[in-house]
């Protein structure tokens, strides 16, 4: 977890700004960040890893097809 920890937070820095760049507002930024996380065990979270592991490509393949 130390490692992840400041993984994850630069990963959520560079999410954040993607999205505000491509004119997503702050009100559907959260929403994705929760959306495009890759869920392990199903939905919701779990005490291994929490609601699960981001994957930044899934945002940017997602607002490339909906913003074109």
């Amino acid at each position: 977890t130390s490692m992840a920890t400041p993984h994850v937070a630069g990963l959520v820095a560079l999410w954040v700004e993607y999205l505000r760049r491509q004119g997503v507002p702050d009100s559907e930024i959260n929403v994705a960040l929760i959306r495009d996380i890759i869920r392990r065990y199903g939905r919701g979270w779990d005490s291994v890893y929490g609601y699960g592991v981001p994957k930044f490509s899934w945002v940017v393949q997602y607002y490339e097809e909906v913003l074109r």
